[in-house]
Parts: structure tokens; C-alpha cells; sequence
């Protein structure tokens, strides 16, 4: 959120590993991350009683003459938990003054698709977990800049994200990917949970239809549309790729995004519809797994379920913070007014309830806590 947001509330595409280092004059990678023990006594002082809050930072990092980096440089990275966190923190602040006058590395401020819906779907996960409400503000004003500045910027496709944009202008020379669709989907029906707005489970619907429509070819889902020229007028086989790269592939994101929204939606249609695409995932998942890690994913998600879980009555906390601490795979959660998972939802004994269900086929109805735990795996 500090290096990277946008004043769209968008999130940049990447920032240079290279920049001025102030000692040489010349732009070298990791001058502005990496540290010398040199540089580091210069920031925070040392002194003759004892350790001194350098020599102290130094050990807590392992930080040596060697350097973990180039140029005798190290990467700061805490090896062990410090027995002062007070003081960790506070010569951390000193740190990250110091290095705000060193000349920044540059900034790429694109806005692309794909890669904020894992930002969203990340700040959701740890705003959930940790309580952070601000991080979820944030992931939902990035979601925000997705649907009023990508989704149908191109009139001629209503449905489908432009890929990139910067400055709150649309790039309408790239129509989004697979991945862009997938991923983007994936992030509004997380958004969708924890904020219990089902706006965004039919958002990510309209993106997930439009996969449907566009981004299959025989048996597989491919990662260009077939209405997008030059692909719809001179490609006559469109690249399929179901492995995971440095980003999730688009074809694995499909299933993970069509899994939860059919969870979420009772629409068993699009369940149907993803798992055609699950058994060419197999052999990756045993042969390949570096490049299958979300793959693996989706096998223990459609395994478990995944489970369904609708909370009615009060907007307790206490339930909506066990449901974010649940571990059941794939695991989803309504609560809120006004989605399909509510429907015909009743109260028990007057108090919050919640219903665990997997395929539609629900356990007892409870308002005991402990009970909910048991049944979705919370962790403490």
C-alpha cells in the first residue's frame, strides 16, 4: 500500500530493482533496498557500553561483511523474533528514514488487471484474518477503479476488462487475457464475502460468462477471446496453456473462480461447465507441480466441496471472524441480505445461525460457536 497504490487506488505493475546509488553515482540493482553494516552504524550510531542499537540490528539480521547480496550488501531480513520489539520497531522507523533520501528506483504505474485482482483477493485474505478493515477499504477501492475504468471500456465487448490502464485512462489498444478475467473474478467474489455485497458475486459472474462465451476452443479454455481481431480473423488455433508461471494460469483461475461462484450462487450449471476443464490438470499436478501449485488447489477445493456457509440473523462479529479464520478449502461464506446462499435461511432461538453446507446439502442449522469451528476447520 506505500510503495505501491496509485491515486486511482489502483495498484502499480512494478518497481525497478535498479537505482542511483548515492556512494558510486551509477544506477545499480539493489542500491536502494540493500544495506552495509558500515551504513547501517552511520544510521543508527554506535557507542562503547555495550551493544549499541547498530550492532544489536546488525546480529538480529546477520548482517556481514560478505553481504546476501552484491557489493558486500545484505538484504535486511529478520532471522529469528527480536526480544525487544519496541526497539525493533522504533530503529526500523529510523531505517526506512534514512532510506527515503536515497534516490528511488522508478515506478511502472500501469494498472493491470490480472495482477490486482491478486492484489485484492491478498489484502481481503490478510484484512480477514488479521482485522484489518483498512486493508479491506482498500482492496475494495481497487476493485472499484477495475469495474469504472476496465470492465466494458470497450463498448464492443461490455463484459470484458481492458488489461492495463494508467492515470484512470483505459489502455483500449489490449482487451484483457484469460488470467485478467479469472483472476479480477476471483478477487470480486472474495470481495462479495467479506464485505456481503452481492453486487460483486454478479460482477464476477458477468466476467465468468464471458470466459464462457469467449475463451474456449475445442476441449480447453485458451487465453485470447475469439472475438478480438487479430485473433477472430487470423488465428486459427489460439495458445492454451493450463500451467501456473509466475502467475496463476488462466485456465486454473477459471476453475477456482467458477467453483466458488457456483458455491456462492447455487448455480450448478457453471459447476458442470468447470469441471471439464479439471483433468487436464492432473497430469501437471503429478508430473509438474512446480507449475501446478493452483491446480492443487482447485483438486482439494472441488474434493471438499467446496463448503457453503450462510450466517443469518445479526451481523455478528464473532461469526464473521471465525468464517475468516476457517481452513476448509475453498471454503465460502454469505452473511448480509440478498444472496442466493440466504435464501430461506431462518434464525434459531433468536440467535446469529449459521448453515454448513456442501453441494447444497446442509448440516444441522447451529448458533454455537465452538460447533462452527469444528465444522470448518478454525484455526486460532
Amino acid at each position: 500500500i506505500r510503495e505501491m497504490l496509485t491515486p486511482e487506488g489502483g495498484f502499480a505493475a512494478a518497481l525497478d530493482a535498479d537505482s542511483i546509488d548515492m556512494e558510486t553515482g551509477h544506477s545499480e540493482e539493489g542500491a536502494f533496498y540493500a544495506w552495509t553494516p558500515q551504513q547501517i552504524r552511520e544510521t543508527l550510531g554506535s557507542d562503547s557500553q555495550g551493544a549499541s542499537d547498530a550492532d544489536w540490528v546488525i546480529q538480529l539480521c546477520n548482517v556481514t561483511e560478505v553481504g546476501t547480496f552484491e557489493h558486500g550488501k545484505s538484504v535486511l531480513t529478520l532471522h529469528s523474533d527480536p526480544d525487544d520489539w519496541n526497539r525493533w520497531n522504533a530503529l526500523r522507523a529510523k531505517l526506512l528514514t534514512a532510506r527515503a533520501v536515497r534516490p528511488r528506483p522508478g515506478r511502472d504505474d500501469k494498472i493491470v488487471a490480472s495482477w490486482n485482482g491478486l492484489a485484492i483477493r491478498a489484502l481481503v485474505d490478510a484484512g480477514s484474518v488479521c482485522n484489518r478493515q483498512d486493508w479491506i477499504e482498500c482492496a475494495t477501492r481497487a476493485a472499484d477503479l477495475l469495474v469504472s475504468t476496465h470492465l466494458g471500456a470497450d463498448p464492443k465487448h461490455p463484459s470484458r476488462l481492458v488489461r492495463v490502464s494508467r492515470d484512470g485512462k483505459a489502455g483500449l489498444h489490449a482487451l484483457g487475457v484469460l488470467e485478467d478475467q479469472a483472476l479480477v473474478a476471483s478477487a470480486f467474489l472474495s470481495l462479495a464475502q467479506t464485505n456481503g455485497d452481492d453486487v460483486w458475486r454478479e460482477l464476477a459472474g458477468t466476467l465468468l460468462n464471458d470466459i464462457k462465451d469467449h475463451f474456449q476452443q475445442d476441449s480447453g479454455l485458451t487465453d485470447t477471446a475469439n472475438d478480438v481481431e487479430p485473433v477472430a480473423k487470423d488465428v486459427a488455433t489460439r495458445q492454451v496453456d493450463p500451467t501456473d508461471n509466475v502467475t496463476p494460469s488462466g485456465w486454473a483461475a477459471t476453475i477456482d473462480a467458477a467453483l466458488t461462484y457456483s458455491a456462492l450462487s447455487g448455480d450448478t450449471e457453471m459447476r458442470t461447465w468447470a469441471e471439464k476443464f479439471i483433468p487436464a490438470l492432473v497430469p501437471l499436478v503429478a508430473s509438474h507441480t512446480r507449475f501446478a501449485g493452483w491446480g492443487s488447489a482447485i483438486f482439494v477445493t472441488w474434493l471438499d466441496g467446496p463448503r457453503e456457509v450462510a450466517v443469518v440473523g445479526s451481523n455478528d462479529s464473532d461469526f464473521r471472524e471465525i468464517l475468516a479464520k476457517g481452513t476448509a478449502p475453498g471454503m465460502v461464506y454469505a452473511w448480509g441480505s440478498d444472496q442466493p446462499l440466504l435464501t430461506d435461511r431462518k434464525v434459531l432461538d433468536g440467535k446469529t445461525t449459521a448453515y454448513v453446507c456442501r453441494g447444497f446439502v446442509c448440516n444441522e442449522p447451529t448458533n454455537d460457536t465452538q460447533e462452527l469451528k469444528k465444522s470448518i476447520g478454525y484455526f486460532s
